[in-house]
């Protein structure tokens, strides 16, 4: 399809919010068809679209162009209409074939409607099996129809089989939550002062040997096998005075296999965080330790910013936190691992190789002197902060290696 042609017309003052503009109308032109394509603001630079051939003039009109220019069509023509639904493809026929939630679910998760899916648990509410309550066990996009467990017709051979049942005659009583549905169901994006949502899951691969290798009293004074999960805040890039952790939580003791919990934080406190990072993007860290030692932290960018697009465009001179919203880019987490012991062998054979270590580099102690004349270096020596200053005099003083080497033998004990 060849690129079409961009005729602009002579800008007019249209009114934008109770406020007038000058904008300009483009027209375009592929073969003999020409259409409308909208009236945005005027400016110098206009960037293109590369999907729809249509100029968009601010940053917002590129996002509302990219998020919509897959979209279907609307037409006035039911022919086209109906070619559109039937034709739709089967990302478009998913959301189409989305059911209402129940008044308890749409209390708590603050949804209205979600794509249906397998093992979704519902309702009938219209038609002649009103009441019948079942797990859904397909969907079946091509006929625009679920199937639920245990509702089934006999054919005319006696056969038995599933019946199909339009979405929109049905009601979600419990929903599956799985990774398509985090952005909608764990309130993502919410309001600034809402509550952060993670639903995590890990895998126990085998059993620690903590409980045969400690005693119970030492387990329980000293250390804990729980896993612990903290959420931090961070408040600003400039420095860490301002990072807040929201929540500290231990789980455990954790059995070997998948686990699988929601971990709830508070929103972070607006009166400690700088006024001018408050606004942006900004980042939560969830850290998970193991006996007090960190082995895991996963970083997720968070952008603050006001939901109403006069607000964005005219920021107030007073922050209105209840116009802020949140959203969490979930899809893009940064991960961070670190290794440590696991059992208490491990961190023993740690330590002692630590010591070892720190032994030998004493030992192997280069001489703060030069050889090829035989003179102390002052500067080495200075840079020496475990030496004493009476010995550092001495040795200045004397030069002899014998000096310096007793000085070295005071100094490690």
């Amino acid at each position: 399809m060849p690129s079409p042609s961009i005729t602009p017309s002579p800008t007019i003052a249209r009114n934008y919010g109770g406020k007038t503009k000058r904008c300009v109308a483009f027209y375009y032109r592929n073969g003999e068809n020409r259409r409308y394509a909208g009236a945005y603001q005027l400016l110098y630079q206009m960037p293109h679209c590369p999907k729809c051939s249509r100029y968009i003039v601010t940053k917002k009109f590129l996002h509302y162009l990219w998020a919509n220019c897959s979209k279907i069509a609307v037409s006035s023509s039911r022919r086209n209409s109906r070619k559109a639904h039937f034709s739709a493809p089967s990302s478009i026929r998913r959301k189409i074939m989305s059911s209402p939630l129940s008044k308890e679910l749409r209390e708590k998760y603050k949804v209205r409607s979600l794509p249906i899916r397998v093992d979704d648990e519902v309702e009938v509410v219209r038609g002649s099996h009103k009441g019948r309550v079942g797990k859904v066990v397909a969907v079946y996009r091509k006929k625009w129809v679920i199937h639920i467990e245990k509702l089934t017709r006999e054919k005319s051979n006696a056969q038995s089989v599933q019946l199909g049942v339009d979405p929109s005659k049905v009601k979600i009583t419990t929903i599956k939550l799985d990774k398509d549905r985090e952005e909608h169901i764990l309130d993502n994006p919410s309001t600034f002062s809402a509550p952060f949502t993670f639903e995590i899951t890990f895998e126990v691969i085998s059993e620690l040997q903590e409980g045969e290798l400690l005693s119970v009293i030492e387990i329980l004074l000293t250390r804990s096998t729980d896993l612990e999960f903290k959420l931090i805040y961070v408040g600003s890039a400039e420095s860490e005075e301002y990072d807040q952790v929201l929540e500290e939580n231990m789980v455990g003791p954790v059995p070997v296999g998948i686990n699988k919990f929601v971990f709830e934080a508070p929103a972070p406190n607006p009166a400690l965080l700088p006024v001018n990072d408050i606004i942006g993007v900004t980042v939560v860290l969830l850290k998970v330790s193991y006996r007090d030692k960190e082995f895991i932290r996963v970083g997720y960018y968070v952008n603050t910013d006001y939901s109403d697009e006069a607000l964005r465009e005219t920021p107030p001179a007073t922050i209105e936190f209840d116009k802020l919203e949140r959203s969490i880019l979930a899809d893009r987490p940064r991960v961070t691992r670190f290794i440590i012991p696991w059992d208490t062998k491990e961190e023993e054979m740690q330590e002692d190789l630590a010591e070892q270590q720190q032994e030998q580099q004493g030992m192997m102690m280069n001489l703060p002197f030069k050889p090829a004349f035989n003179e102390i270096d002052p500067s080495v020596l200075m840079n020496h902060a475990a030496i004493p200053i009476d010995i550092m005099n001495s040795a200045m003083r004397n030069s002899t290696i014998g000096n310096i080497a007793s000085a070295e033998s005071r100094m490690e004990l």
